[in-house]
């Protein structure tokens, strides 16, 4: 199909530094290329353009309240719900 053969169809649709719903919002430069890989990819289910993101984390588990003892993989996958947000 032309339009998904269209070269620029990946950047319009899931490069966050080109959508500007998110640019008009957001310092979208100051994110790392992980958060603007994640929030290219929510932005694009939230608006119908892929189905859905699935994000597989380990599930590593913590048992105290101590933000500074909670595991790394833990606190990325709260960034990835605050991207998701």
């Amino acid at each position: 199909n032309q339009v998904v053969a269209d070269p620029t169809f990946a950047p319009k649709n899931f490069d966050p530094t080109q959508i500007a719903a998110l640019t008009s919002k957001l310092a979208v430069g100051s994110l790392t290329a992980e958060q603007q890989c994640l929030l290219g990819s929510f932005y694009a289910s939230a608006v119908g353009t892929c189905g859905a993101v699935l994000v597989e984390q380990n599930g590593n588990d913590y048992h105290d309240n101590d933000p500074k003892t909670v595991a790394p993989v833990d606190v990325e996958a709260g960034m990835f719900l605050a991207l998701f947000l």
